[in-house]
Order: structure tokens, then C-alpha cells, then sequence
């Protein structure tokens, strides 16, 4: 892949699955945090020079792969999370950027409101470097009118209304069906 200038971004998970004993759940005690910073520093300067960057988490309000997004694992425990993986990735690959949060269901009220929450604890650009979105066509069907009525209105302000400005998004997961 290098050759051919091409870069992999691997997509890390925020769960310990030797503490949590699942991959759906994030850390919660100092014993599983301090555990997933080592396991994740370890790979960040085992791997790094495979990759062109990081991205952390994936679609925090998709039920099946957090199905607690509106319960106990919510917004602060979830930045907790994502600061305690990208911090571990800086000190293990510091060169790399890294995305954060990979948030779908862009036109959602729950996406929205958890991404607010997130950026609201203050923690939101500490460690990462940008903003991941993940735009499917179902989510968004006007999908070339993505700018102006999702990411703008709901992120983007979000952001600047807390002092982060300028952030670079990425949009990593894209998907629209051959059906329409």
C-alpha cells in the first residue's frame, strides 16, 4: 500500500475487552482506563508506521454498537473514552492525526444531542484532531445538500459555539444505495 501511496486508518475501539469482557461497552474504572491506554500505546508504536492516521470510536448512538448511548454510557463517560485512547496515541504515534467520534445518523435528534454533550464537557479537542462523520443516504437523501443542512447547523456551529474553531472533518464512512 505504501508503494502505492496509499493510507490505512484504522478504526479503534474504545472498550477493553479483557476488562468489559465485550466490545460494546467503554471503560469505566481506572484499572480498565489505564489498561486500554497501555494496550493502545503499545499499538500505536507497534503499528504506527503502517497507518496515516487514526480514527476513534464508532457511531456512539447506533444501539448495537452502544447500546447504553442513553443510559450509564453516555456523552461524558464517551469523551472519557476517546480522550483516554487518543492521548495513548500521541504518546505512542505522535506524528499521526486523529479523528474523533465517527458520528451517523447526522439528521438525528439523539445523534445531535449526544455530539452537543460531547462537545459541551469541554474534553472534546484535547486530543483529537478533527471531527469523522459517517453520512449514509439514508440518514441524509439530499446527500449533496450535506453541508448546508446537517454538518453545518448541528456540527460545525456546535463547535464554534464552544470555542473550537476551524476543525477539519472527515468524512470516513460514506454510503449511499445503488436503489435510488
Amino acid at each position: 500500500a505504501k508503494k502505492h501511496g496509499l493510507g490505512f486508518i484504522p478504526q479503534l475501539n474504545t472498550a477493553h475487552w479483557y476488562y468489559t469482557g465485550r466490545y460494546d461497552v467503554y471503560s469505566q474504572t481506572d484499572e480498565q482506563f489505564n489498561a486500554l491506554a497501555k494496550a493502545t500505546e503499545w499499538f500505536a508504536k507497534e503499528y504506527g508506521d503502517y497507518f496515516a492516521a487514526y480514527e476513534i470510536l464508532n457511531e456512539p448512538t447506533i444501539r448495537s454498537f452502544n447500546r447504553y448511548f442513553d443510559t450509564w454510557a453516555g456523552p461524558e463517560l464517551c469523551m472519557k473514552n476517546v480522550n483516554v485512547v487518543a492521548e495513548a496515541l500521541k504518546k505512542g504515534d505522535p506524528d499521526k492525526f486523529v479523528w474523533g467520534v465517527c458520528m451517523c445518523e447526522l439528521m438525528m435528534e439523539r445523534a445531535q444531542t449526544y455530539f452537543k454533550a460531547m462537545v459541551e464537557t469541554g474534553e472534546f479537542d484535547k486530543y483529537i484532531d478533527g471531527l469523522s462523520l459517517h453520512p449514509y443516504a439514508l440518514d441524509v437523501p439530499e446527500i449533496y445538500r450535506i453541508y448546508d443542512w446537517y454538518i453545518k447547523p448541528y456540527y460545525i456551529d456546535v463547535l464554534e459555539e464552544n470555542g473550537i474553531h476551524d476543525m477539519p472533518i472527515f468524512f470516513s464512512e460514506v454510503g449511499y444505495p445503488n436503489t435510488f
